[in-house]
């Protein structure tokens, strides 16, 4: 990658992981590789609600860390996602930030992401214009999960596939890193610390660290509500504008194979 022809990099936390989702915006970027990557201080939560439905959104939290992919793009690129990403900002990242992984299924990188890094660290003062740039889209009024936009099966499916392509075990700290899978489970219910606590001493039952006997009572009640989880089924008609319904009904197994080892407490709730 030259550094004139990308002086952007996107951080893609959600669907943007996919490169089938990034090409539907960008189709000059359907072989373009991108470069996984950690980034400390920012936390993924489900928390735009938009047309019906539940997105991904991020936010700052300082001893938190989220991974996805860096997506280099010129200024054309960076102009059609932008208008792509309704109900986001767009704000930068700070280079100290930003870790490349190093994951043994992305092969053939023309330049990695540390050398475009001391390219704009040695950049004279005066071509401060043409430094490198690492942009996130923030939402813009973040609001919990709701029966009314509840998430859609066929829109995690998008993201699984993009977090996949990378490794497995790529997948597994996507979800293990994410929050608001549920309605207790964000900041903007008044109930979430109870049902965090709960669901803490639920999961230990399960893994016999606790006596399942002396779980929290909350839990019960919490699990009792239908209403805790707005996670709907929508394979065989997606509710996701970008979503491929032939993808995620071949992959279905599969694909709920990895959510029920990595989130066992809520996708069995997943409403039909």
């Amino acid at each position: 990658m030259s550094h004139d022809d990308w002086p952007h990099y996107i951080f893609g936390y959600g669907s943007l992981i996919c490169p089938l989702s990034r090409a539907v915006t960008a189709p000059t970027l359907a072989q373009r590789s991108v470069i996984p990557v950690r980034v400390q201080g920012l936390e993924r939560i489900w928390s735009l609600p938009f047309r019906g439905l539940t997105f991904m959104g991020i936010r700052q939290r300082p001893q938190a860390e989220c991974v996805g992919v860096l997506i280099p793009v010129n200024e054309d690129e960076l102009a059609q996602f932008d208008s792509r990403e309704l109900g986001y900002d767009r704000q930068p990242i700070p280079f100290e930030a930003v870790q490349e992984l190093q994951e043994p299924s992305v092969l053939n990188r023309s330049s990695s992401f540390q050398q475009q890094q001391h390219h704009n660290d040695n950049d004279d003062d005066s071509a401060e214009k043409n430094k490198i740039q690492i942009w996130v889209y923030v939402q813009q009024m973040p609001q919990p999960v709701s029966k009314d936009s509840p998430i859609a099966q066929s829109y995690v499916d998008i993201i699984l596939r993009g977090c996949i392509s990378i490794s497995e075990d790529f997948a597994k700290d996507f979800l293990k890193t994410t929050r608001g899978w549920h309605l207790y489970d964000h900041d903007l219910h008044p109930d979430h610390h109870d049902i965090d606590d709960a669901c803490d001493n639920n999961s230990k039952a399960n893994d016999g660290m606790i006596d399942s006997n002396h779980a929290s009572p909350t839990t019960t009640r919490r699990q009792g509500d239908e209403h805790s989880v707005h996670w709907v089924d929508d394979r065989d008609n997606p509710l996701y504008v970008r979503a491929d319904k032939e993808y995620s009904q071949a992959n279905a197994h599969y694909l709920d194979q990895i959510l029920r080892e990595h989130r066992p407490e809520w996708v069995h709730r997943k409403r039909i």
